[in-house]
C-alpha cells in the first residue's frame, strides 16, 4: 500500500465506525431530534429577529473596532500591510466582538433559560473535545477526496496551505508578531464566530425553521459561504462538515463552549500541521 495512503484508509475506516455508532445510538440521522419544541433547544423565548439582529451586531462589531484602530498612530499598530500591522487589527478586532457578544448575552441572561445554549459551564469543554476526536477522522477523508478532485480538475495539485491567514503566520513565521496572529486565529475567531453562527445564527434558524437539522445545516452553509475567499475552494467541503459536526454538538451539549472549543482544537491543528510541513526538511 503506497505510505500516503495509510492515514486515509484509517481515517476512513474509523469514520465508517464513528457513524454507524452515533446513527445506531440515535444521535445524528433523520429523527435523531424530536420534531417538538420541548425536546429541542428553547430558542423560543427570544424572537426569531433579535438573534439574527444579535449574530449581525457581533459579525459587524468586529470589521467596525479594526477600522476604528486603523486610525491609532503607525507606532501602535506598526506599518500598514505588515504582520504586526495584521495582529494588532485581528486582535482588536476581534477583542472588539467579544465584548460586544458578551454583552448581548448578558443582556439576554434574563430571557433564556439553560437549555438556550449560552450558558459557559466547564464540562462543555470535555464535550467539545470528544465531539472534536470523533469529527476528526471524517473531517480528514473529506479533506483528502476534496484535495484529490480538485487536483484531477485543475490538473495540479493544490496549495497546501489553504487559508489566507495561515499562509501568512507562516511566512512570517519567524517574526513574534505572526504568533500574536496565530492567536487571534486560534482563539479570538473560534469566540466570535461560534458566538455568531452556532449562539445567535443556528437559533435564529431553529426558531423560524422549527427543525434542528434543518436550522443545522443552513448555518453551515452560511459559514461555509463565509469563508469563500478567504480559504481555498477545494477547502469548503471540508468546513461544511465540521461546521455540522459543531452544529450537532451545540444542540446535543445545549452550551456554547463546546463548539467554541471544537473550532480552537481545529484551527490549532491547521496551524501546527502547517507549520511543520512548512518548516520539515523535503
Amino acid at each position: 500500500m503506497p505510505p500516503n495512503l495509510i492515514i486515509p484508509l484509517f481515517a476512513g475506516l474509523a469514520s465508517v465506525v464513528i457513524v454507524v455508532a452515533l446513527w445506531r445510538r440515535k444521535l445524528i440521522g433523520p429523527g435523531s431530534f424530536g420534531p417538538k419544541p420541548a425536546q429541542q433547544r428553547d430558542v423560543w423565548g427570544i424572537p426569531a429577529p433579535v438573534w439574527f439582529v444579535c449574530a449581525a451586531m457581533v459579525f459587524l462589531a468586529a470589521p467596525f473596532g479594526a477600522g476604528i484602530a486603523k486610525s491609532l498612530p503607525a507606532s501602535a499598530l506598526g506599518p500598514p500591510k505588515s504582520v504586526q500591522n495584521d495582529a494588532m487589527l485581528a486582535a482588536i478586532a476581534y477583542g472588539g466582538a467579544i465584548v460586544m457578544a458578551g454583552t448581548l448575552i448578558w443582556f439576554l441572561h434574563s430571557r433564556t433559560s439553560d437549555r438556550t445554549g449560552l450558558r459557559l459551564r466547564p464540562r462543555d469543554a470535555v464535550t467539545g473535545t470528544w465531539a472534536m476526536f470523533l469529527a476528526a477522522p471524517v473531517c480528514l477523508v473529506v479533506a483528502w477526496v476534496s484535495t484529490r478532485i480538485a487536483a484531477l480538475i485543475s490538473g495540479s495539485p493544490p496549495a497546501t496551505v489553504a487559508h489566507s491567514t495561515l499562509q501568512r503566520i507562516i511566512d512570517e513565521r519567524d517574526t513574534p508578531w505572526a504568533w500574536v496572529l496565530a492567536a487571534a486565529a486560534v482563539i479570538g475567531a473560534p469566540i466570535v464566530e461560534e458566538i455568531v453562527y452556532r449562539g445567535f445564527l443556528q437559533s435564529c434558524m431553529l426558531s423560524l425553521m422549527g427543525r434542528t437539522w434543518y436550522a443545522i445545516i443552513a448555518t453551515s452553509a452560511i459559514f461555509t459561504a463565509a469563508h469563500v475567499g478567504t480559504a481555498d475552494p477545494h477547502a469548503l467541503p471540508t468546513l461544511f462538515v465540521l461546521s455540522i459536526a459543531i452544529g450537532l454538538t451545540f444542540e446535543r451539549s445545549r452550551g456554547v463552549l463546546a463548539p467554541i472549543v471544537m473550532h480552537v482544537l481545529f484551527n490549532a491543528a491547521n496551524v501546527a500541521l502547517a507549520v511543520w510541513v512548512a518548516t520539515s526538511p523535503l
